[in-house]
């Protein structure tokens, strides 16, 4: 259900008298991702990523280099504390030669960590 679909309902439900108080917040809200930073792979660490946080909590989605993506969680202090870099909000503003190599890094991780699992983008 859209947002605008959701404040129909809710309008329709007062001019008929329908379900007195009900709420906007009782439907899901869009939910939109900011860039913030790109994390670069250390040893040990998840592949390099860029984090986007949500607008409407603390969930964060790690986008990598094959634009899959993981949802997480980023601490207040880890955002306060972190040095945001400049690199480019999306892979494909990255120079080619750095793209391929976390590329082929990423599937390196995929092949010694089996449970680590990807959602693709839609869309």
């Amino acid at each position: 259900m859209t947002d605008k679909e959701a404040r129909q309902m809710v309008r329709f439900f007062n001019i008929v008298g329908g379900i007195v108080g009900y709420q906007l917040s009782n439907f899901s809200m869009p939910e939109f991702y900011k860039y913030r930073y790109t994390k670069i792979s250390i040893f040990g660490s998840l592949p390099t990523h860029k984090v986007f946080v949500s607008n409407t909590s603390n969930k964060s989605k790690l986008v990598f280099a094959d634009n899959t993506f993981i949802y997480g969680t980023i601490s207040d202090w880890t955002l306060g504390n972190s040095d945001f870099d400049s690199r480019a909000s999306t892979w494909l503003e990255e120079p080619k030669a750095f793209l391929e190599y976390e590329r082929r890094k990423l599937s390196l991780y995929r092949a010694s960590c089996q449970l680590f699992k990807t959602e693709t983008c839609i869309g």
